[in-house]
């Protein structure tokens, strides 16, 4: 999934995206494991300024939509305008309702 922002004097142009892999986790004396991992990268005028992961563990119920605002809170921590933080958050909002995440 990709979120496009462009301010409206199109100086800046923001740009995240999400990811979702599972990895390959050896943890010492528990065993193998494939965690579900979603990961928010923040493009800045075509620049990464910011990233956020979080980890779904095999316990862990599946909430997709919970993952995706999770690594957008820590990954747009680098945006300091405040009222653009705030549309991003109305963008991702309405994309998760049209995609039922």
């Amino acid at each position: 999934m990709i979120i496009e922002y462009t301010t409206k004097d199109t100086s800046l142009n923001i740009k995240i995206e999400y990811k979702v892999a599972r990895s390959f986790k050896n943890y010492p004396g528990i065993g193998k494991a494939w965690p579900k991992e979603t990961q928010c990268l923040v493009y800045i005028n075509g620049l990464l300024r910011g990233n956020g992961s979080v980890i779904k563990h095999e316990k862990d119920l599946d909430n997709q939509e919970y993952a995706y605002k999770l690594a957008t809170k820590k990954a747009i921590n680098c945006i300091n305008l405040k009222f653009i933080r705030k549309e991003i958050w109305e963008i991702l909002n309405n994309k998760l309702i049209k995609n039922n995440v």
